[in-house]
């Protein structure tokens, strides 16, 4: 038996109920397994180049691993195996006999992990393309498009690393959530941003046009990304222009000025789901044009899976994007809502920087008449725990003002009055999950800011 077919036999293990791995990595000898021995696991089974009967080893008393196990060899293989392969092959520091947790990693269906490589400092991710710029060393086979698994089948854009550093401003663009798996651990100490920016969705958000080619991005998913909160058109009733409402996601989402569009209805509950947030909705007679009157886009939706550790001194952002300001006679576009953040690892998790799921701010109304002045932007989702700002009206008008996004001590606004030609709605927070093993534990610094408030869920 050669040490690439012991290999094979280990990854077969790695599946198994016994060592509660749901992956099928299949790995190659010598990829990122710096510390498994492949010949001692050899010359513990038998020596290459034997033949064997299925019943016996070399020596006549250990049993032989064939291409299949018998069920009653089970338990002689997993005792002589699988502590050696829990202590050494994730490369991620684990005690000898650690178990790895049922349905780690989450939402990960079994693949091929194939050549896989740290990733050190990418600049950009683009979940539709599966393209990673800025970083040498990562090859397409370890970036896959999959359907999630179960209970949620979604499908997601799915990167397997060593480890991940993150030193330098990161930008994640698609259509596809992004799923980050290491096999080590987890370094962000600068910005990586997934949230919408306007109208253009981060990874795996909804959003209200089909102007997704101007982006760069194909368009991947036919459902235009997360719309479960989709916030309501603004609308013309009584000789007014009402303002759009802004969407909902961990909560609903502001109504539009003057009666205007509903906010958009929360969704997701309290399950570790991952989805991007929803558009808002869009003021009365949008343009693409004009770049005015359409609904923010959601933010996008990340999960990064470490069987090591996840450090974060830097950010990480998935909020909603601002509301476009009407234009000629028209009412603000609602905001977008956040995506989500999920953090899960086994060996901890530590927070010392910024995680960031606000909601956009709306944009403003126009002022009246054909040559009236448009509304201004609202801002998308800050990197912070402050609201994001709804745009001023036309002409800095403050009466048509869009509502500002939710963030962690308030939720999305309306603005007062109702004026013709209202401004949109605020867009929602998104949701900040964190999964790790108690041994390992979370951490969050006194300097960092966190909003919304995470939602901790213990692996164990």
């Amino acid at each position: 038996m050669r040490a690439s077919r012991a290999l094979t036999v280990l990854a077969v293990l790695l599946a198994s109920p016994a060592s509660c791995v749901a992956l099928d990595w299949n790995f190659e000898e010598g990829q990122g397994l710096p510390d498994v021995d492949a010949d001692a696991v050899v010359d513990a089974t038998f020596e290459t180049g034997d033949e064997h009967d299925p019943d016996t080893g070399s020596d006549g008393t250990t049993p032989a691993l064939d291409a299949e196990v018998e069920a009653s060899d089970d338990a002689t293989v997993d005792a002589t195996v699988d502590a050696t392969v829990d202590a050494t092959l994730l490369d991620a520091g684990l005690d000898s006999g650690t178990t790895v947790p049922p349905g780690f990693p989450i939402h990960v269906p079994a693949i091929d992990a194939g050549t896989v490589a740290d990733l050190v400092d990418p600049t950009t991710i683009d979940t539709d393309a599966r393209i990673v710029t800025g970083s040498a060393g990562v090859l397409p086979a370890t970036f896959v498009h999959a359907n999630g698994a179960a209970p949620d089948p979604s499908p997601y854009a799915i990167l397997v690393v060593n480890d991940l550093v993150v030193t330098k401003a990161l930008r994640v663009r698609g259509t596809y959530p992004l799923i980050i798996v290491a096999r080590g651990n987890v370094t962000i100490a600068q910005t990586v941003s997934a949230g919408a920016m306007l109208v253009e969705p981060g990874p795996g958000g909804g959003w209200t046009n089909a102007a997704l080619p101007a982006f760069g991005l194909d368009g991947g998913l036919p459902d235009a990304g997360t719309r479960l909160g989709m916030g309501g058109p603004g609308g013309i009733a009584g000789g007014r222009r009402s303002g759009a409402g802004g969407a909902g996601h961990k909560g609903g989402g502001a109504r539009g000025q003057s009666n205007g569009g509903d906010g958009g209805a929360a969704y997701g509950g309290a399950t570790p789901a991952l989805l991007g947030g929803s558009p808002g909705g869009a003021g009365t007679n949008p343009s693409l044009a004009g770049a005015c009157g359409y609904g923010g886009a959601g933010g996008g939706a990340i999960q990064i899976s470490a069987f090591g550790r996840i450090t974060v001194t830097g950010a990480l952002d998935v909020g909603g994007g601002g509301g476009q300001g009407g234009c000629g006679d028209n009412s603000g576009g609602g905001a977008g809502s956040a995506g989500t953040l999920l953090l899960e690892a086994l060996l901890g998790v530590r927070i010392d920087g910024v995680l960031a799921a606000n909601g956009g701010g709306a944009g403003g109304g126009a002022t009246s008449g054909g040559g009236g002045l448009r509304g201004v932007n609202g801002s998308n989702g800050g990197v912070n725990a402050s609201a994001a700002p709804g745009g001023a009206g036309g002409g800095a008008s403050t009466d048509r003002a869009g509502g500002a996004g939710g963030a962690r001590d308030a939720g999305p606004m309306t603005s007062a009055g109702t004026p013709n030609r209202g401004g949109g709605g605020g867009g929602s927070v998104g949701r900040i999950l964190v999964r790790y093993r108690q041994d390992g534990g979370l951490g969050v610094g006194d300097a960092s800011v966190v909003s919304p408030d995470l939602v901790a869920l213990p692996l164990d």
